[in-house]
C-alpha cells in the first residue's frame, strides 16, 4: 500500500504536480493510500466520507466482531467496522400460573339431636281415699275400677271403715285388672263404722287378703307384724298367681296395715301392727 510522501517538499522548493496529484489521488481512493495523520484533526461538513482509520485495525463493537482491516489488502480502512450483532430480546417472562383457590371449607355436620328423655315409670300418687269394708263372706275388692282403684291409692293411703260388720273383709284384686305394676299402699284402720262414728270399737277387726296376678309366676306371700301384746306375728307360703292370700291373723282397730306388691319380683307383702 502506497504511502504519501513528502521527498521533494521543502522550503524554497517548487511544488510538483506529481505531488499535488498524488494527494488528489489518494483522497479519491482511486488507489490504495495510507494516510498517517499526527496531531488533530478538524473536518468541516462532508456528506460522505468512508475512510478507516488504521490503528491495528478498530475493534469490532460487540457482536459478530468486524475482521480487523478486512478491506482487500492495501485499501485504507476498506472494510466498514462490524456492527455489533443486535442483541438477542430476552424472552418475554412466563405469566405466573393463576393461584388456585382454596376449596370451599366442609360446613359442620348437623349436631345430633339428643334422645327423648326416657319417660319415669308410673308417678305414685300421694291421694287419700277411704272406703267401707264388707263381710268375711264379700269382701270389698279394690280393682282397677273400683271407686278408689289400685292406682288412686298407689303411692297414698286409704281409710277403711268396718261397716255394720264386727269383723270385715278387704281385698286386693290384682288379678282382676291384671295389674304389672309395682304397689304399695298405707291402710288405715280406726275401728269406726263409717265417718259419723266419733267412737269407733276396739273390739273391730279387719280380714285382708289379695289375688295376684298371673297363674304361671309363683308368689312369695308375706305377713309380718306386732301383736297388741308386743307379740311377734310371722306368716309366709309360696302360691300361684290368680289364687286368693287371706292372712290368718286380723288388723285390730286403730291398727296400720303396709301393703306391698310387685309383678316384675313376684312378691306379695303386708306389714301389720297390731295384728292378732
Amino acid at each position: 500500500m502506497a504511502t504519501l510522501s513528502t521527498s521533494g517538499i521543502s522550503n524554497g522548493e517548487t511544488i510538483q504536480a506529481s505531488q499535488i496529484t498524488q494527494i488528489v489521488t489518494a483522497l479519491n481512493g482511486d488507489i490504495s493510500t495510507d494516510i498517517n495523520i499526527q496531531g488533530n484533526l478538524q473536518l468541516g461538513s462532508i456528506t460522505d466520507v468512508e475512510a478507516e482509520i488504521n490503528s491495528k485495525g478498530s475493534s469490532g463493537t460487540s457482536g459478530s466482531s468486524g475482521t480487523s482491516g478486512s478491506g482487500s489488502s492495501g485499501t485504507s480502512g476498506s472494510g466498514s467496522s462490524g456492527t455489533s450483532g443486535s442483541s438477542g430480546t430476552s424472552g418475554s417472562s412466563g405469566t405466573s400460573g393463576s393461584s388456585g383457590t382454596s376449596g370451599s371449607s366442609g360446613t359442620s355436620g348437623s349436631s345430633g339431636t339428643s334422645g327423648s328423655a326416657g319417660t319415669s315409670g308410673t308417678s305414685n300418687t300421694s291421694g287419700v281415699y277411704a272406703t267401707t269394708a264388707g263381710s268375711t263372706a264379700s269382701p270389698t275388692i279394690i280393682t282397677g275400677v273400683s271407686t278408689p282403684s289400685l292406682d288412686d291409692i298407689n303411692g297414698g293411703t286409704l281409710v277403711v271403715y268396718g261397716g255394720a260388720n264386727t269383723t270385715s273383709g278387704l281385698r286386693f284384686g290384682f288379678q282382676a285388672n291384671l295389674y304389672t305394676k309395682d304397689f304399695q299402699c298405707t291402710v288405715i284402720f280406726p275401728g269406726a263404722t263409717n265417718t259419723a262414728d266419733t267412737s269407733g270399737a276396739t273390739g273391730r277387726r279387719l280380714q285382708f287378703s289379695a289375688t295376684p296376678y298371673n297363674a304361671a309366676v309363683t308368689y312369695t306371700r308375706l305377713a309380718t307384724g306386732a301383736g297388741d301384746l308386743g307379740g311377734y306375728k310371722f306368716e309366709q307360703s309360696n302360691g300361684a298367681g290368680n289364687l286368693t292370700w287371706t292372712v290368718t291373723d286380723l288388723l285390730m282397730a286403730g291398727g296400720m296395715l303396709e301393703v306391698t306388691y310387685s309383678y316384675d319380683r313376684a312378691l306379695l307383702a303386708f306389714h301389720g301392727d297390731p295384728m292378732e
